[in-house]
């Protein structure tokens, strides 16, 4: 029996399988479980044979490869009051869930946040970019949320609110990236407040190239 999070993970995937299966072993080990899971696979083959029997995932294949486009239909998809986005060659601490759940409560007037990526040499890793303490961030200047893309949750109100990811912009397009950076962008034009959670904790693989 899962405890109810009202937090729904998507998980946009593009031919990675195993980095997919380590990634939902992952979810599946949480402290508290999401409510649902949602892959949205954009892979040439169908890899529904990854998904657990015994665990709540959702799998949808999709017939494009466009992350934005996948992540805009999960989310409509999506039933509960909370959504987070991760990428699929990423592992989630164990607690990752249970954080999201505890800061959303904490803090009832936050609508997004943002925790810290490591690489897949793990948690150890010193990283410029990793914040060592929480706070409430909010800007009057637009500036981008470098780390956003695979490592926030966020109000189904504040994705109303701001609107879709850009289906212009990441992977399967011609930009290639960007979607997030832009998704936050709007973020902080509407005003809304980032809490940086130092807890929020995943690792992400470093397997590109420079090329």
């Amino acid at each position: 029996m899962y405890l109810d999070s009202d937090i729904t993970i998507v998980v946009p995937t593009c031919e990675r399988p195993e980095m997919l299966k380590q990634c939902l072993t992952s979810i599946k080990c949480q402290t508290l479980k999401p409510t649902v899971v949602l892959v949205m696979d954009q892979s040439s083959d169908d890899r529904s044979e990854l998904i657990s029997k015994d665990f709540n995932v959702l799998y949808h294949r999709c017939r494009y490869k466009n992350k934005s486009k996948a992540m805009n239909e999960a989310i409509k998809r999506s039933e509960t009051s909370w959504v987070a986005i991760i990428d699929d060659d990423t592992i989630l601490e164990h607690n990752w869930v249970e954080v999201v759940d505890q800061r959303r409560k904490k803090f009832p007037c936050i609508e997004i946040i943002q925790g810290n990526i490591y690489a897949s040499t793990g948690y150890d890793t010193t990283n410029e970019d990793i914040h060592d303490k929480e706070e409430i961030v909010s800007k009057s200047i637009i500036t981008p949320l470098f780390l956003i893309g695979c490592n926030f949750a966020f109000s189904k109100k504040l994705y109303n609110r701001v609107g879709v990811f850009n289906e212009k912009l990441g992977p399967g397009t011609k930009n290639k990236g960007g979607e997030d950076i832009e998704w936050g962008y709007r973020v902080f034009y509407e005003k809304k407040s980032l809490l940086i959670c130092p807890d929020l904790r995943l690792i992400h693989y470093s397997w590109r190239t420079q090329d």
